[in-house]
């Protein structure tokens, strides 16, 4: 049984992991609305008449700004609209990805790492970003994680060198956390690369890179197998919680043990 500190932290990870790690309103608010004058706008009562009949369009002003215009809205990137300048082959795409500037890592500090050049694995594992003081895939995920993910692996009877695990995102953004924004144009990157190197199965750990992957058939719990659409096939993927979440949550986990098994089975036909 978890004590209640573990309780806590699993309750929170699973919101964080959800994307919902901080207050949020679709409605837009006007804050500043009901605003006192500031004093040197105020009429002073020792002004003349001359300057008070002036004073009311002022005050009247100040009181009641002009609405602000709404931000423009952002424009997320759909995998269905990866950029043109994609290469369509697997050393062009991987030179792309290390050269260009315009990638979204490019002005995030820390190490970065390089997807590799596979050639059909059985199952590759997705994750959204790189652990902290990750050099290489090798230690993308944080050791307790890495120890459970192999348990998980040894169930299907692979071991951990025959299924990569590859990031979202090639380097850990600022803070820790991914904008929300961004997650299209990198689950676009991803889907162009998987195209390439032409996987048997994927597993997506975590809800918020299943649901950049699998768009609005995402959910939360997801249990089964769903598939990803690439430009020229489509691939068998299980959606689970992160590493941390299905640790420390028993029902997370049988949930999650229910889609592995279905993996299994793909896997031994």
């Amino acid at each position: 049984m978890m004590t209640p500190e573990q309780a806590a932290y699993a309750y929170a990870h699973w919101w964080r992991e959800a994307g919902l790690d901080c207050a949020t309103d679709e409605a837009p608010r006007r804050w500043r609305d009901g605003e006192p004058v500031p004093f040197w706008r105020r009429s002073s009562p020792a002004s003349s008449t001359a300057e008070g009949a002036a004073r009311p369009a002022i005050d009247a002003l100040a009181q009641n700004p002009a609405p602000a215009p709404p931000p423009a809205p952002v424009q997320a990137r759909t995998p269905d609209q990866a950029p043109k300048t994609m290469p369509a082959d697997l050393p062009g795409f991987l030179e792309w990805i290390a050269q260009d500037a315009g990638q979204p890592e490019a002005d995030w500090h820390g190490e970065r790492t390089a997807l590799p050049a596979l050639h059909a694995p059985r199952l590759v594992l997705l994750v959204e970003m790189p652990a902290a003081g990750a050099t290489d895939l090798a230690q993308l995920l944080e050791p307790q994680q890495q120890r459970f993910i192999v348990s998980m692996l040894g169930t299907l009877g692979l071991e951990p060198t025959q299924v990569p695990c590859l990031p979202l995102a090639l380097r850990r953004p600022p803070g820790g956390h991914l904008d929300a924004a961004l997650l299209p144009q990198l689950a676009a990157r991803m889907t162009r690369y998987l195209d390439l190197v032409q996987p048997g199965a994927i597993i997506l750990l975590g809800d918020r890179i299943g649901r950049a992957m699998l768009g609005e058939r995402w959910r939360p719990g997801l249990v089964g197998l769903e598939k990803i659409d690439l430009p020229h096939r489509s691939v068998d993927t299980v959606a689970l919680a992160g590493p941390d979440l299905l640790m420390n949550r028993p029902l997370a986990k049988a949930r999650s043990w229910q889609s592995v098994r279905m993996l299994h089975g793909l896997l031994t036909q």
